[in-house]
């Protein structure tokens, strides 16, 4: 159903959205590694699908990284680090195997870890 005044998609926009998306997209296999490094969003998506990682064996620990940005402080009553680790404690993830960067409000602005992590 489409939605009074909401612009429909273009194909020239889908094109171009897919090509982005074509980019960004890894599209190799998942190996095991230190750790599950994760973006956190609005979506708790992310959250679950880094605990199935982690139930998968993929790694001992889930970095969730994620403060409050414009869009997300009206979503979240923390940060988006703190929400994403709650759902993953509730999915029975231990709290020693979560590690939470909660300062950061974009990408660009992650906090470099300490060296002796």
């Amino acid at each position: 159903m489409l939605l009074e005044n909401h612009k429909k998609i273009t194909e020239e926009e889908l094109k171009l959205a897919n090509s982005i998306w074509h980019f960004l997209s890894i599209r190799e296999t998942i190996q095991k590694s230190d750790l599950i490094f994760v973006l956190c969003s609005h979506d708790l998506r992310v959250a679950k699908y880094a605990v199935d990682l982690y139930n998968k064996g993929f790694a001992n620990y889930i970095l969730f990284s994620g403060g409050l940005n414009f869009f997300t402080k009206h979503i979240f009553p923390k940060s988006e680090a703190e929400s994403f680790a709650e759902l993953a404690i509730k999915e029975n993830i231990p709290n020693d195997a979560i590690i939470i960067e909660n300062e950061s409000t974009n990408s660009g602005k992650k906090k470099p870890l300490p060296e002796n992590f």
